[in-house]
């Protein structure tokens, strides 16, 4: 009996503290300019499909982050609720095979089980709409050409890191 019980609660205990991949994308705009950019969550195995893009709200058609904002999606079915939502997701299972879906779609919630994010590409934009520096950062697996820390080209006060934890990513962008 006593095998039973210490069983069942070691079983409890690693079923209670056992940890699933909540893939969190938190994004730190620190700086005096908006970002606007593409950002992409891919599956890291190949072929690395499912792809997951935002379907932008923004006149630019770009995800946009307004200066000295800060935002963070806790999975793609709960991004219409982030500080600065996606309401719809772009699902590309194939080159030439894209739908989109709201963010709240039960194809979104299965979708975010399979992939990780990728990179945000994005642009510092001055408040006159003046692109500033150009910054791709992200997983360089699944986004072979993306960095981790990057300096600005043209302004090196600028600087971007790509930090990712366990479960978690933090996208912070900084201005000296």
């Amino acid at each position: 009996m006593k095998k039973i019980i210490v069983l069942t609660f070691l079983f409890l205990g690693v079923f209670c503290f056992s940890q699933n991949q909540n893939n969190v994308l938190a994004i730190f705009n620190k700086t005096s300019y908006t970002i606007q950019g593409r950002m992409g969550a891919g599956n890291p195995n190949p072929p690395y499909y499912p792809f997951v893009i935002p379907v932008s709200t923004s006149p630019s058609g770009l995800y946009t982050i307004p200066p000295h904002t800060d935002t963070k999606f806790d999975s793609l079915n709960t991004s219409g609720t982030a500080i600065v939502p996606v309401y719809q997701w772009e699902v590309l299972s194939a080159p030439q095979n894209s739908t989109t879906y709201p963010y709240n779609h039960p194809i979104i919630s299965s979708v975010m089980n399979i992939v990780k994010w990728a990179y945000y590409d994005f642009f510092t934009v001055d408040t006159q709409g003046n692109v500033i520096d150009h910054f791709r950062m992200g997983d360089p697996v699944l986004s072979p050409s993306s960095s981790t820390i990057v300096y600005g080209q043209n302004m090196p006060n600028i600087h971007a890191e790509w930090v990712q934890y366990a479960d978690f990513i933090a996208l912070t962008i900084y201005e000296n």
